[in-house]
This record gives structure tokens, C-alpha cells and sequence, in this order.
């Protein structure tokens, strides 16, 4: 198994997204359903993922989510903040803290 993971660890590109699911946990567990639809931030290259989200609501009702913005070829990483309204439309993308270093945590 090892040597399969290796290689295809050099076959395909790997990409991590933040997606957005419109239901709460009561419903999913009051349903049982594991068939779940997500909205999927949209990623602004095939060479960067969105990893690490933090999100939090203001009080105008506004979705924020801080997240790691890294490059897959450089492996660095940029703090990104998206804002969106209740229609899950971005109000605010703009980047934070940028390092030109790897800001991931383990």
C-alpha cells in the first residue's frame, strides 16, 4: 500500500475547498441522511487550496470565514478572509497576513 500512495501521490494533483452546507445539525441527525448538497467556495486556480476555516458571523449577518490560502507549487501559505452575505455572494475576498511561508498547523 505504501508504494501505491507514493505514486499516486506524484500522479494527481491534491486540492483542498471550503464548502458551505444549508442544514443544520438537528436536521441531519433527525433525518439520518448522509445525502447532504454542499456549495463549494470557488477556488481561483487549479494550483491553490483553501484549507483550515475559521468562520464566524457579524452582526449585520454577514459570513466570515478566515482560511488558509496555499499555493500547491510553493507551499506557501496566505490568510484569506472571505465575507458573504445570506445568499452565500461574496461581499469582501481579500488576503490578511501573507508571510511567503508555510502557515499550516499539525
Amino acid at each position: 500500500m505504501g508504494l501505491l500512495k507514493k505514486y499516486s501521490d506524484k500522479l494527481y494533483l491534491k486540492q483542498w475547498g471550503i464548502g458551505f452546507l444549508k442544514a443544520s445539525m438537528a436536521d441531519i441527525i433527525r433525518n439520518k441522511t448522509t445525502e447532504l448538497s454542499f456549495e463549494w467556495m470557488s477556488l481561483n486556480s487549479k494550483s491553490v487550496s483553501y484549507a483550515d476555516p475559521f468562520v464566524f458571523k457579524t452582526g449585520d449577518g454577514r459570513i466570515n470565514i478566515l482560511f488558509e490560502n496555499v499555493s500547491t507549487y510553493h507551499l506557501d501559505g496566505k490568510i484569506s478572509l472571505m465575507v458573504y452575505n445570506d445568499n452565500l455572494e461574496t461581499v469582501i475576498e481579500k488576503i490578511v497576513i501573507d508571510t511567503n511561508d508555510n502557515l499550516y498547523y499539525t
